[in-house]
Parts: C-alpha cells; sequence; structure tokens
C-alpha cells in the first residue's frame, strides 16, 4: 500500500507510481489527517488516483469517454442499466471494470471488432502479460481472472444476441481455464480460546467503546456471518426464548434470507448483555474498517493478525469436523451453490485419515 507521511509533515499522503512515455512518473494526495487512515480508506484513494491517470492519458491521446465510443460504447451503456437493478453492487463494478477494459484496449467503436480472434489475443495478452497487460498489470492473470472476464463477457454476449445487437457469441471458441482452488484457512480450537481471551483484554484495558469485541467474535464465530450481515445486524432479529437468530434476504450475499439455531455459549454471551442495551444494532461499534482494531488486540497478545471472514471460515469447518452434513451446513452458511461448502470437506477428509489409523487391520 502506498501509504506513506515524509518527515517533517503531519499528514499521511497516497503515493503512486506509473510510466509515461517511458518515463517514471509520481503523484501524491494528502489525506488530510494526523492520524493513519484504515487500509480500505486507502485502497479507494488510491482506485480514485489510478482513474485519474487514466482518464488523463485518454484525454492526451484525444479519445473520446468510453461511453461514447460509436455502437460499441453505446451498447456496453444499456447492458448496464439492464444490470445493475439485478445484481449487486459488487458485481456490478467487476461487469463494467471488465467491460471498460475491453472497450478501452480494443479500441473498437463497433461490436463485429469484438470478433474471436481480437478476444483471443486480448485473452492471451492477459495471460502472458505482454501487449496491453505489460503496463496497466503487475504480474499476469491467474486462472480465475481468466474465468470472470470470460463469464462477464459471454453473458454480455447473450444479452446481445436476445436484443438482436448482435449475431453470435464470440466466446464460445475461449475455453474456460482450470483453476486451483485454495484450502479455506481455519483456526483450530485452542487458537480461538486464545483470540477470545485477547478480545477480552483488550475490552477491559484499551476498548474506549464499551466491552465489545469480544461479544462480536462471539456472534461471528457462533453464525457464520459476513462482515456486512454483522454490521447490519440488530436485536430485534434475535429469539432467545426459540435460540434463534435470522438474516433477511435484503442484507445477504444471495440475496434470500437464513434463520440460524443459537448456540449454548453465544446464548449465554447474549443473554449477559444488560436488558438496556438490547434495542437497535446488534453491534453498534462494529464498523467497516474493524480489522483494525480486532488485529491491534491479537499483536497485544502476540497472535498472528487474521480478519473477521475468518471467523465465517471457522464457523463452517467446525460444524463439519463435529459431523454436521454438507446441505445442512450450506442452509445455515448461506451457500447459494454446494460447490461452495464442499471446499471446506477438505477437513472432513483429515479427519477420517485420523480415524482410520485406529484400524486394526
Amino acid at each position: 500500500m502506498p501509504l506513506i507521511r515524509p518527515q517533517g509533515r503531519r499528514n499521511w499522503y497516497i503515493r503512486i507510481s506509473y510510466l509515461e512515455e517511458g518515463k517514471e512518473k509520481q503523484r501524491w494526495r494528502s489525506l488530510h489527517t494526523k492520524e493513519k487512515p484504515s487500509r480500505a480508506t486507502a485502497a479507494r484513494i488510491e482506485a480514485e488516483m489510478w482513474r485519474d491517470v487514466y482518464v488523463d492519458k485518454r484525454r492526451s491521446e484525444g479519445l473520446a469517454p468510453i461511453q461514447h465510443r460509436g455502437k460499441a460504447g453505446e451498447t456496453v451503456r444499456k447492458y448496464m442499466e439492464f444490470v445493475e437493478p439485478r445484481h449487486t453492487p459488487k458485481y456490478v463494478r467487476r461487469i463494467k471494470t471488465v467491460l471498460y477494459n475491453v472497450l478501452s484496449i480494443l479500441k473498437a467503436t463497433s461490436l463485429e471488432a469484438w470478433n474471436l480472434e481480437a478476444l483471443r489475443v486480448y485473452f492471451q495478452e492477459g495471460l502472458t502479460r505482454t501487449g496491453w497487460a505489460l503496463q496497466s498489470r503487475k504480474k499476469p492473470w491467474s486462472p480465475r481472472t481468466h474465468n470472470v472476464h470470460r463469464e462477464v463477457l459471454h453473458r454480455f454476449f447473450n444479452w446481445c444476441i436476445e436484443n438482436n445487437l448482435a449475431s453470435e457469441n464470440p466466446l464460445t471458441g475461449i475455453k474456460k481455464l482450470r483453476e486451483v482452488i485454495k484450502e479455506p484457512t481455519i483456526h483450530e480450537l485452542g487458537e480461538i480460546e486464545k483470540i477470545m481471551q485477547a478480545c477480552r483484554e483488550f475490552d477491559i484495558k484499551y476498548s474506549e467503546r464499551g466491552p465489545w469485541l469480544e461479544r462480536a467474535v462471539r456472534i461471528a464465530l457462533g453464525t457464520g456471518a459476513r462482515i456486512g450481515e454483522l454490521i447490519a445486524a440488530e436485536w430485534s432479529w434475535i429469539s432467545l426464548q426459540h435460540n434463534r437468530i435470522t438474516f433477511p434476504g435484503e442484507i445477504t450475499k444471495s440475496k434470500r434470507g437464513r434463520v440460524i439455531p443459537i448456540s449454548p455459549a453465544l446464548h449465554q454471551a447474549l443473554e449477559a448483555t444488560p436488558p438496556a442495551e438490547r434495542k437497535g444494532k446488534l453491534i453498534p461499534q462494529l464498523k467497516r474498517e474493524e480489522d483494525r482494531a480486532l488485529n491491534r488486540a491479537l499483536k497485544r497478545a502476540g497472535l498472528p493478525p487474521c480478519n473477521w471472514h475468518l471467523f465465517r471460515h471457522d464457523f463452517i469447518s467446525h460444524l463439519l469436523i463435529s459431523g454436521v452434513g454438507l446441505r445442512q451446513v450450506q442452509k445455515w452458511a448461506g451457500h447459494a451453490s454446494i460447490k461452495t461448502t464442499e471446499r471446506y470437506a477438505h477437513v472432513i477428509s483429515s479427519q477420517e485419515d485420523e480415524e482410520m489409523k485406529k484400524s486394526p487391520f
């Protein structure tokens, strides 16, 4: 992260370096703050700076804005209007990034120029970091990036065919690459206990917002909720009488609500909350950038850093280790596909290997 504070300066700055006409150039932007900003804030500002560099480069080349690049640009604009109300903001940003990148690289004003030969060159240069990818990327595409671009363009051309804007889909001639799926990282039960102890000590000694971090980690471990769901969670979603917590579809990734039973340990933690505080947000102190508070607590205890999503991995993995079926775990985790849940099946395999060692034969 290009986040620095020059000697003698009070404020933090973002610095980026790029090549222009073979010469290295830099851009700086002051964040107007004496406190070190979060990684999320710094990443957002860095992305804005790179976008400004890109826009300035296009203007210097005398190119029109992407949205107005002939029939191809107009078609992309109409497609974005079609997908925006139908997908999550994160997926819409992915679609926009891919399509605008293809528009700028191919420099074509009509969809006829987006043929199989041109797109094969586009994908090959991305995978080998040659041509257009040499200056705009630090490393070659992974198989996952290749497949994301292929999926977005494939759906785009299918939409064009349905609306009589294209006659064929050139992506049928580009194969999907095999991805190497990494096994999710999980904590052992002993490590989780150390994390809970570190959060407990942090709440007592350093937290200015009251004892909240231990309870937040307990809720994350007991529900497997994503960070966005934890931030949005409210007390009204919890029924301590029936031992249930309900996450409505409006805030879940799959847009489908789910009901999760409350474990005895989590029930005890929630019961310990004073009745006067059982209203509004479940964890009002939790914000989007709270990896920093969590890692401060872990660092003071001498533990390695982690993020809130790792607790979701722990929730799923330890349920499977305990013998809960894949379908039930999929339901509680809110996975749209059973294939996502099967990525955690390696914990079952390792447990089966240990059991087999007990065989006398």
